[in-house]
């Protein structure tokens, strides 16, 4: 189970045993669409969404996310 902040909500993702995923995999976990999203405060682009892990307590800023969850 991963714990993170997506939006000031607290999300449990189960993902296994893993405490990481990478960003891009995290994004399509939440159907989300962004082009360009804060991770911790700083900024991370569409570019660098494969090389950057999102760990257990991380905080997310989602602009385009599944509204249905």
């Amino acid at each position: 189970m991963l714990t993170i902040t997506v939006n000031g909500r607290e999300r449990k993702l189960s993902i296994g045993c893993r405490t990481f995923v990478s960003l891009d995999v995290l994004l399509k976990i939440l159907e989300a669409d962004d082009q360009e999203v804060t991770l911790n405060g700083a900024t991370i682009r569409c570019q660098e969404f494969a090389q950057t892990d999102v760990k257990a307590g991380d905080t997310l800023e989602l602009a385009f996310v599944n509204r249905k969850q």
